[in-house]
């Protein structure tokens, strides 16, 4: 079971890519200013995310790490780029990894959706997801 669910993550990860939508950043920030580098920085902490997704005690002070700066540093470049604090970067990442799991039928419960994206509490996910997209993430099943 854990094997597939590794398989068929890598598979979504290297289909899927955020490359700056207009649905996934929030609408205040515009990143047509941000210069090359910058978009790198953050394609680079993305894939981070992507790839430490099933562990659910990825947090600020891992992304830190893996990105070579102080947690301090990290939150102020996401919030100057994104307009994302680091935790509610990773989230965004994960809850909208788990609504494509959830729109291409790649699990069968919202329980195996919610392991897949690093959630370790269903009732918290079904929670963070009603917030952010307005429709319960059982409705995609």
């Amino acid at each position: 079971m854990f094997l597939a669910i590794l398989n068929s993550m890598s598979m979504v990860i290297s289909n899927y890519s955020l490359s700056y939508s207009p649905s996934y950043l929030p609408d205040k920030r515009v990143l047509l200013q941000v210069g090359s580098l910058d978009e790198v920085w953050i394609q680079r902490v993305e894939q981070i995310i992507l790839k430490n997704l099933v562990n659910s005690q990825f947090k600020n002070n891992s992304l830190a790490d893996a990105v070579h700066c102080s947690e301090r540093q990290l939150y102020r470049q996401l919030n100057e780029l994104t307009g994302y604090t680091p935790h509610q970067f990773i989230r965004e990442i994960r809850l909208h990894l788990a609504r494509v799991y959830l729109e291409n039928h790649r699990y069968r419960t919202v329980k195996e959706v919610s392991y897949a994206v690093g959630f370790k509490d269903t009732v918290h996910f079904s929670r963070l997801f009603i917030q952010r997209f307005g429709v319960y993430p059982a409705s995609f099943l």
